[in-house]
């Protein structure tokens, strides 16, 4: 049986709900954490995250840190930002991702039970994280972040649940991540309720957090230890004998693949990569990118997505990790073929959660091969009919764009400065959710006439750095039109600034930012036109402009002159996608420079703030000659979180990054303070 128990927890003020939740601890690094925070003096991170509030140079591990993070929650509580429940009870905590939602029991989970494996484990911690971890929650006397936890689905627990969802929420908020937090606290008869439910259930399972769990697990004894030493009795009831824990059923999450890209392969060309994967591989050829089941791959090699089934007699391994995708890909492919031996130390390789998309991995792979402006031109075309034509497949790739978005409603862009939009992604789930019911509708056809208006108006617009249609000295719309042929019943033209794809013009159109009537949108998805005309081009303000001109019916002039289309390539930057609180605005300047025999590009980056203020960060990437991230990826089928526990139950250790599991808790909605 499972104990859990209820505590007097610290929650969060729901007005201010929405600036304190953080990200968990160990997804951001100290520097990405101090960008965050930064301007919000009520973000979460400083109190788990606390080096941020210190001077570069200190060292995350010494006392201070510690000290510091113990005086950052207690002024947390002594605003009010977070405020004692005046009596032990447990909290429903929802959290609602694209659409899906996920309801979590957030309780205390107990040391003795994690001591006696009714908690159960599927990785090793890291015993300089784990000392870390135990210090910091010692020090604070607290858990700041929850351990999530997963356990068999119970209709006894789904119906206690049910009924407290019912009544209207403590706290309702969500995030720039748009991911949405909902919280409702139990009474005191539910809770008992829930903790007689707990006791049917055998095991719970450590889905996210063992550095937390193991550091609860080190402060409870090191607690018991000091009260014995001070000849007080031990209960087992004493807070620091449970840890907070949010509490899932197995069948409500969601674990996404956990893809691999390369950096090389091992000296082989890609033919004899191919030719060596033979062997323990059937290799074909795929129409859809992501793999159809398991012990299935798809491969993303010299810009193309190739399928890789591992041939059934090379699975000789009875065990649950045996069995595992990545345990097998790493024993049939990535030690025998490419050398890579040790996922966690090697420089070879690295890791992609599902989260980002299958566009993630391209890009990885193509991340210097942006478009010359005459092949993004063929893109927006390609694209705005893959809209018309499969509008539900175009908004699922469109959805694996919303983690783009960060905080300040920043959409952070590959290869370019980010973007800062008026609607964040309210203005794109609306797009997705209108794509995901329209009819299929016929493509369009390119007009030649069209096209040479529309590449006018960019080159025009481009080299003088001009915004929109009436600045300057520019030729008036219908002028230009008439240039070049003649239109009739309708005619659209909408203009894009700054994209470096096709694919990232047309999300903008259709997302149509701070444009309430959707005319963009609507346009492009509008069955009456028929002819469409595309332009690209440098322009000297925004690095890119795009123009995208639709006719119901149009006519070419029998003579017209040509217009050029630049064959430059789009230049790409590397830019850390992270974006400080109250951020306007991001400036760069590239830089060229040598680090002995090495070519580094540095790039200088001016954030500008809401009140006027600057931060300025230096990022320095060495410069390949062709700025190509990886040479090749493998995508994976996802793992069941039923392969997990059975992993943790045979008392295996899961192979590095095989699960992400999305949404992961945030911290700062309820903080479980020791009052012993």
């Amino acid at each position: 049986m499972v104990k859990i128990r209820p505590f007097k927890g610290y929650v969060v003020d729901p007005s201010i709900a929405h600036r304190l939740i953080a990200p968990p601890y160990d997804v951001l690094d100290s520097d990405e954490a101090r960008i965050m925070a930064h301007g919000n003096e009520a973000s979460f991170l400083h109190c788990n995250k606390p080096e941020i509030d210190l001077p570069e140079d200190v060292d995350v591990y010494s006392d201070i840190v510690y000290q510091t993070g113990h005086k950052n929650l207690q002024a947390f509580i002594a605003n009010h930002w977070l405020i004692q429940e005046p009596e032990e009870l447990i909290y429903i905590y929802a959290q609602t991702m694209n659409g899906r939602i996920q309801y979590g029991i957030l309780a205390g989970a107990s040391v003795d039970d994690y001591e006696n494996g009714r908690i159960k484990r599927h990785e090793l911690t890291r015993k300089k994280k784990e000392e870390d971890r135990t210090k910091l929650t010692d020090i604070q006397g607290a858990n700041v972040g929850p351990v999530f936890l997963t356990y068999p689905a119970s209709e006894e627990i789904d119906s206690v649940v049910s009924s407290v969802i019912a009544r209207n929420a403590f706290a309702d908020v969500t995030t720039d991540d748009g991911i949405r937090h909902t919280l409702w606290k139990c009474t005191s008869e539910e809770s008992a309720v829930l903790v007689n439910c707990f006791e049917n259930i055998p095991f719970t399972y450590i889905a996210d957090g063992h550095h937390r769990s193991a550091s609860a697990f080190n402060v409870g004894k090191l607690r018991q230890e000091r009260a014995k030493a001070a000849g007080q009795e031990i209960t087992g009831n004493e807070d620091f004998n449970y840890f907070m824990a949010l509490h899932y059923p197995h069948n409500q999450l969601k674990i996404f693949d956990y893809n691999r890209v390369l950096r090389d392969l091992n000296g082989l060309t890609p033919e004899q990569f191919l030719t060596a994967l033979r062997e323990n591989f059937d290799v074909y050829d795929i129409s859809e990118r992501a793999p159809p089941a398991k012990h299935h791959y798809s491969l993303y090699l010299n810009g193309k997505w190739i399928g890789l089934r591992i041939k059934p007699e090379k699975i000789i391994g009875t065990d649950p990790v045996s069995n595992l995708d990545s345990f097998l890909l790493t024993q049939l492919c990535l030690a025998p073929i490419l050398g890579i031996e040790d996922l966690t130390t090697s420089e070879r390789i690295d890791f992609v959660g599902g989260i980002r998309g299958l566009d993630e991995l391209e890009r990885r792979c193509d991340y210097t091969k942006l478009p010359t402006y005459q092949e993004m031109r063929q893109q927006i075309f390609n694209e705005i009919n893959n809209a018309r034509t499969s509008p539900q497949k175009f908004a699922e790739r469109m959805e694996n764009t919303l983690n783009l978005y960060k905080a300040n409603k920043v959409k952070c862009r590959y290869g370019a400065e980010p973007l800062f939009t008026n609607e964040g992604t309210e203005a794109a789930k609306e797009a997705i959710l209108e794509l995901k019911s329209t009819e299929h509708m016929h493509a369009l056809e390119w007009s030649d006439g069209l096209s040479k208006a529309s590449q006018f108006f960019c080159n025009e617009s481009g080299s003088q750095g001009l915004i929109g249609r009436n600045e300057g000295n520019q030729m008036s719309f219908a002028d230009r039109i008439a240039r070049f042929g003649h239109w009739s019943e309708s005619i659209f033209e909408a203009i894009d600034y700054g994209s470096v794809d096709g694919f990232e013009v047309v999300c903008m159109l259709l997302a149509d930012d701070g444009l309430s009537s959707r005319p963009h949108r609507k346009a492009i998805l509008n069955p009456r036109f028929k002819t469409i005309g595309v332009g690209c081009a440098p322009h000297t303000k925004t690095k890119t402009i795009a123009n995208v001109t639709l006719s119901e019916h149009f006519i070419e002039n029998a003579q017209t002159e040509a217009v050029e289309v630049s064959h430059e390539r789009i230049e790409s930057i590397i830019i850390n996608d992270e974006w400080p609180e109250n951020a306007l605005k991001l400036t760069c300047q590239v830089h060229k420079g040598c680090e002995g025999d090495k070519k580094m590009e540095i790039i200088k980056k001016t954030w500008t703030l809401a009140d006027g203020s600057t931060i300025e960060a230096q990022e320095v990437h060495e410069e390949t000659g062709t700025k190509k991230d990886c040479v090749a990826a493998i995508a994976l089928y996802p793992v069941m979180i039923e392969e997990v526990m059975a992993i943790a139950d045979a008392g295996q250790i899961m192979p590095p990054k095989s699960t992400w599991f999305e949404p992961k808790p945030r911290s700062g909605m309820v903080v479980n303070v020791f009052q012993h």
